[in-house]
């Protein structure tokens, strides 16, 4: 397989580091890798190499043939209740007026349309925290 030779490759670069190395070995082994080989690759993973191990994997399971997924996220509101420190897209309840809010007829119309557009045939519907959704 392709993917070996591209493995056997980073195993042989003499300037990837040792905990790199043992990382592209346990995924070449089949063998699942630790929360603290995620962070190593997190810190210390080029493009690249993340990508040779992924086509690796995927290759392992799946042959050359690669799947993906066709989806849409709809929103039908940014008003919510917390007051998370991470989000900059949610307006509080008490500021209402400066968020928006779909109507379920607004929803379905954009359902049907991507349905229609996209050829879907699975839908998410993502909803926050909010009192009258």
């Amino acid at each position: 397989m392709a993917s070996n030779q591209d493995i056997d490759l980073l195993l042989k670069d003499k300037m990837l580091s040792g905990d790199l190395k043992e990382i592209a070995q346990k995924v070449m082994d089949t063998q699942r890798i630790s929360n603290e080989d995620a962070l190593v690759l997190f810190e210390k993973g080029s493009l690249d190499f993340l990508g040779t191990l992924a086509n690796h994997v995927r290759e392992s399971k799946h042959g050359d043939t690669t799947y993906f997924n066709r989806n849409f996220h709809i929103e039908p509101t940014n008003i919510c209740l917390y007051t998370c420190s991470f989000c900059s897209y949610s307006r509080l309840i008490k500021k209402r007026e400066e968020g928006w809010e779909y109507t379920m007829d607004d929803i379905m119309e954009i359902v049907r349309s991507m349905m229609i557009n996209l050829l879907l045939k699975f839908i998410l519907l993502v909803v926050y925290c909010h009192n009258t959704m």
